[in-house]
């Protein structure tokens, strides 16, 4: 693997197909840190945030089968609802995938 590579682009090195502005053993984050580390860091949290919708999205789905309170069931639906928006307003978000891109 080469230094301050991603695994994508690593892996596009033993090909002789590196991304263009992403030359080898170059480091391509702020500050000079390694972008493989930059890169899993940023993974990381968005792995965790849409793991953490997906959650939410699943108890509201649940309550909204099995509760037997017609307003509580309106609610659930409602904020699965909400939860779909905010799941795919983080995964549309050009600030974030900018950050996720190898």
């Amino acid at each position: 693997m080469g230094l301050g590579c991603c695994h994508l682009c690593c892996s596009a090195h033993r090909v002789g197909k590196c991304p263009p502005g992403r030359p080898r053993g170059r480091s391509g984050s702020p500050a000079g840190r390694p972008w493989a580390a930059y890169h899993r860091k940023h993974l990381r949290l968005y792995d965790t945030a849409i793991e953490q919708l997906s959650l939410a999205g699943s108890q509201a789905g649940i309550l909204n089968s099995v509760a037997a309170v017609n307003e509580v069931r309106d609610q659930a639906q409602a904020e699965a609802q909400r939860i779909a928006l905010a799941g795919s307003a983080l995964s549309l978000n050009r600030d974030v995938m900018k950050h996720l891109r190898p």
